[in-house]
């Protein structure tokens, strides 16, 4: 076995690139303190209820489908806000619902453990 010294190191790879500000590179990893501060607990409590939804989805053998998904945007879209659809989405956008937020596929997780539970299946 060769002696710590001898080892090759191997260079840790950079994290994406997020932002070009003038001629400087923003990198995740010079984001990730700020960020976590910023909203951590937040993040963290938004992951941990999701995990608690899928547990209760896999316990009463439910799955969310694609046309659960296109129901639940439907049922969205009825709301007369008097709001168009990219009003809307700048809105979503606005309070930090993205491609992994997304309100649908979230409210949809929760609407269907509601259901089963009404529906005795527990």
């Amino acid at each position: 076995m060769k002696p710590p010294s001898q080892l090759v190191k191997h260079p840790k790879p950079k994290s994406p690139i997020v932002a070009i500000a003038g001629t400087h590179v923003i990198r995740q990893e010079n984001l990730w303190s700020a960020l976590i501060e910023l909203s951590g607990e937040e993040a963290l409590q938004e992951y941990l209820l999701a995990l608690e939804l899928d547990v209760a989805l896999k316990q009463r053998g439910l799955t969310i489908l694609p046309d659960d998904l296109k129901e639940e945007e439907e049922l969205l879209s009825t709301f007369d806000s008097g709001v168009n659809a990219n009003a809307m989405n700048e809105i979503l956008k606005n309070q930090g619902y993205g491609p992994i937020r997304w309100p649908p596929a979230w409210w949809q997780r929760r609407r269907k453990v509601y259901k089963s539970k009404r529906a005795g299946k527990e």
